[in-house]
């Protein structure tokens, strides 16, 4: 390293590139934190190549440096990025002795917080506790199996609790269970039937799938106004739904095979049901499909816009869906975007071409939409979604979503899928992304029905992992306190580093209460490690309470820190340092410092401290 072979610091890079970044991304918890703390890293590296010990391993010092870069990083945005830690880490049971909370305090606040909840939370709990409709027809709808529309419908109703209990409304899910089809969509006036009927005189009635899209697609509270007129609309016009034979023969006879009838399972479509799909002829040529779309978008009412472009959806020969998701980017409005329905239904007919359209850079498509799309895909056939994903290139990004989606649809099956992965780079990295995913979730009984189904190893690093990630550090030490098999998957250095920067009074007392071993260890070294920058004889009293903590490479960065206000102390450290050749180096760096800072200090030190030709050999030489 220290010949600064260009060629050989970038194998080097190339080598620990994938490690450093991770752990960077881990620390700063951003993108943009997270390749500045790595460049930061390596030029460092470049700097100082010829001064790392060679009993230390680069993937040590690299570890230590970027991590230390990444906490420098997020120091000055601590406040701003700190957030609390949104669930607790022990599921708890259902609580059906709660009483029914009063309805008059949920009404006010509980439509806003399902709008809050993440979309496939929100259709699940408006079908199940709005429309009061059962497990088997929510699956069915939304081709799912019956046991996954359950599980995931309990889910939903735990995470609107969580939200109404941060409102200080505290109630269990077996409550809200009971209140909301109760009170939440009560039937409407009588005189709102006949004023819609009137108003929608003349009006052709659109289909009962259509019908079901409409509801999903408008806010909580349209849904709550419209739900009561529309289905009295339907009944009123005695509204049947029927293919047109007409349409079905000329589709028929237009579209390719298989086009009619997309089938189940690892063929492409959902797995517990088969979808049988009428497919229109192209809707004109490709000026006229773009002036649809684009009066679609133009169109000043949201819920008539969302309206006709499910209905321009519904039937769309498969080979167009990637013309009408282009069209779509490119009419793209503030006030609505209407990319993530048209790949919503292009799932539905081709998961692989919809996906593929996805990840090729040139079609533009939201990043943030590929990991909803196979999510989707993964809660309903996980070993399709799966055996696809490792077949392509970008086979680590695309598991750790797939895993995602299982985790949220079937987490005690999680362990297992992992542990049928091949080993490989795709595996290494779900844990990385799963512990991010955690940390955001808020579910309160994921992170325990996760670990149910994981093995040994597994819960030790994925524990390890997700102290790291918590912001929240008097938790995250906790976690490693009563999981220690996480520690050496972990920075106990790190978190108390970043602990002790906000609140350094009660992470010292944090830390002398643990009890004797690895973690206690590694947090004192956090504390040393701080107050070496913030406070020198904060540093030097810790040094003596903890006095065999520090690894080498904290150890060298602490006497480098002290050096800069205190060589003597900095100097009386090195005895600390194991290596002989290692000691000498240090003590001829902050001599070689202290003789050009204080030339007279120094020298004073030095006839005191007598020091081998190892030493006095490398230091300056004097005029």
């Amino acid at each position: 390293i220290s010949s600064r072979d260009e060629k050989a610091f970038g194998m080097l890079v190339t080598r620990y590139l994938d490690q450093v970044h991770a752990l960077a991304r881990r620390v700063t918890g951003d993108d943009e934190l997270a390749r500045d703390a790595v460049q930061t890293a390596f030029i460092r590296l470049a700097e100082r190549a010829a001064l790392i010990s060679h009993h230390l391993p680069l993937a040590a010092w690299l570890h230590h440096v970027v991590r230390c870069q990444a906490v420098d990083l997020v120091r000055a945005e601590t406040r701003r990025r700190k957030r609390e830690w949104q669930a607790t880490l022990v599921f708890p049971p259902m609580d059906t002795s709660a009483p029914e909370p009063d309805w008059s305090a949920l009404a006010p606040v509980v439509d806003e917080l399902v709008d809050q909840l993440p979309t496939a939370d929100r259709n699940l709990l408006l079908l199940r506790y709005y429309r009061n409709e059962s497990h088997a027809v929510i699956a069915a709808r939304l081709g799912l199996t019956e046991g996954v529309a359950r599980k995931r419908a309990y889910r939903a109703v735990e995470k609107l609790r969580a939200l109404l209990g941060k409102r200080g409304i505290t109630t269990s899910a077996a409550a809200l269970a009971g209140i909301l089809p109760a009170h939440a969509a009560p039937a409407a006036p009588a005189f709102l039937a006949t004023a819609v009927l009137q108003a929608t005189q003349g009006i052709v009635p659109v289909s009962a799938p259509f019908l079901t899209a409409l509801f999903i697609t408008v806010n909580t509270s349209q849904k709550i106004a419209l739900a009561g007129s529309l289905l009295l609309l339907v009944a009123a016009t005695a509204y049947t739904y029927a293919p047109d034979p007409a349409a079905t023969a000329l589709a028929a006879a237009a579209a390719s095979p298989g086009d009619a009838v997309v089938a189940s399972g690892k063929a492409g479509q959902r797995s517990g049901f088969v979808r049988e799909r009428l497919v229109r002829p192209a809707p004109g040529t490709p000026e006229e499909r773009l002036e649809r779309l684009r009066a679609i978008v133009s169109n000043e009412d949201a819920i008539q816009r969302e309206a006709d472009l499910i209905a321009y959806l519904d039937g769309l020969p498969p080979g167009l869906f990637g013309e009408t998701v282009t069209a779509l980017r490119d009419l793209q409005r503030v006030e609505f975007n209407g990319q993530p329905m048209a790949l919503s239904a292009w799932m539905k007919v081709d998961h692989v071409a919809a996906l593929e359209f996805c990840m090729d850079p040139s079609n533009s498509v939201d990043d943030r939409l590929l990991p909803e799309m196979l999510g989707d895909w993964a809660a309903s056939d996980p070993e399709a979604a799966l055996a696809w994903a490792l077949q392509s290139s970008r086979a680590a990004a695309l598991v750790q979503n797939i895993l995602w989606g299982i985790a949220q649809a079937s987490p005690e099956d999680l362990g297992k899928r992992i542990r049928e992965l091949p080993d490989g780079e795709a595996k290494y990295l779900a844990f990385d992304h799963l512990t991010t995913q955690l940390a955001e979730d808020g579910d309160p009984g994921l992170l325990p029905r996760i670990v149910a189904g994981l093995s040994e190893s597994q819960r030790a690093v994925l524990y390890g992992n997700l102290a790291i990630e918590m912001k929240d550090y008097p938790k995250a030490v906790d976690l490693l306190k009563q999981h220690p098999e996480g520690i050496p998957f972990s920075s106990p250095e790190g978190i108390v580093y970043m602990w002790s920067n906000i609140d350094y009074p009660t992470a010292i007392a944090a830390v002398a209460g643990l009890p004797a071993g690895e973690l206690k260890k590694q947090a004192a070294a956090g504390l040393i490690h701080r107050m070496s920058e913030r406070d020198i004889r904060q540093a030097e009293d810790l040094l003596e309470q903890y006095p065999d903590v520090l690894s080498p490479s904290t150890l060298s960065i602490v006497i480098e820190n002290v050096g800069k206000s205190d060589p003597a102390l900095a100097l009386d450290l090195t005895p600390k340092i194991s290596g002989e050749a290692e000691r000498h180096e240090a003590i001829a760096g902050q001599l070689s410092s202290w003789l050009i800072n204080d030339p007279a200090a120094a020298a004073g030190w030095l006839a005191a401290h007598p020091q081998p030709a190892a030493v006095t050999d490398r230091l300056p030489q004097s005029n």
